[in-house]
């Protein structure tokens, strides 16, 4: 009976020793991150935007939430994408401007989402501001809920883009290289040497036109070459010119200072303007 006793106890020592560590089991797996945590937010952004810029812009579509989807019209984007995106060729660089978390707006108020601030480069060394949410709406989901690009300013690049190649069928020579602001100087002292244009057709609103398209040009320069980004991209009710800022904090105000050598054009005088400005804008300044 004592042996049977010792037997048991140690049977029954070893069982609990057995619930012990079967209570013990397996490290508890770490809670599952937010949806709008730096890290996970970020894995949806790129792959979604890897879509984009492959031009998948079906599959891009198809990937966002069923909140992206209803708020965002197949056809309409995949419009954008052929019309806009396509054509501007896939992005060069993306640069992070800012990163923030909030809660959504109704519907979905009180939902935590987190948005992406991005400055895209495209291959012809333009650049424009995208806007990226990411977040789960409804509750069950999490990825894209919102995708914004500024149309505007790549639309009044092409513009421009056309403005530069008509010029260029005329006999001039953009090619938007900072040596290139020597044919704005010739062509504003060719059209109007003592500030007002010779020919009828170009006086008043069309002239302002041109010279303005010209500020536009010189802008883009400081952008393509300078490290310089527009400051905002007007709209209707908000047509005050962008200035271009640079990476030390300086604005430069490219159509002022096109506008400026317009009304006294002289060789020289907008290059020297133009370089002023750079070396004021330099780190080293």
């Amino acid at each position: 009976m004592p042996k049977m006793n010792r037997l048991l106890a140690v049977l029954l020592l070893s069982a609990l020793g057995g619930t012990t560590l079967a209570a013990e089991g397996p490290a508890r797996q770490p809670t599952e991150p937010a949806c709008t945590d730096l890290q996970r937010a970020q894995d949806h952004a790129r792959a979604f935007l890897a879509l984009v810029d492959d031009g998948l812009y079906e599959a891009a579509w198809e990937s966002g939430t069923s909140h992206y989807r209803a708020q965002e019209q197949r056809e309409a984007w995949l419009r954008l994408g052929k019309d806009i995106l396509q054509p501007a060729g896939k992005p060069l660089g993306r640069e992070l401007q800012a990163f923030r978390q909030a809660r959504a707006e109704a519907p979905h108020e009180g939902s935590p989402v987190a948005t992406f601030d991005y400055l895209v480069t495209r291959p012809d060394g333009s650049r424009h501001g995208e806007r990226l949410t990411i977040g789960a709406l409804p509750e069950e989901e999490c990825g894209v809920v919102r995708y914004q690009v500024d149309i505007r300013r790549m639309a009044l690049t092409r513009l421009l883009d056309a403005f530069v190649g008509n010029l260029n069928k005329a006999g001039g020579h953009l090619d938007y290289s900072t040596n290139s602001v020597i044919e704005i100087e010739r062509m504003l002292m060719e059209h109007a040497p003592g500030g007002e244009p010779r020919a009828k057709q170009t006086k008043g609103a069309d002239y302002r036109a041109f010279v303005h398209f010209l500020g536009q040009y010189v802008g883009e320069i400081l952008v393509r070459h300078h490290g310089g980004y527009w400051s905002h991209t007007p709209r209707p009710g908000r047509e005050v010119p962008p200035w271009v800022l640079m990476a030390g904090g300086r604005r430069i105000d490219p159509y002022q200072m096109v506008a400026d050598y317009a009304r006294q054009p002289a060789i020289g005088t907008l290059r020297q303007a133009l370089e002023r400005e750079l070396a004021a804008a330099s780190p080293r300044s």
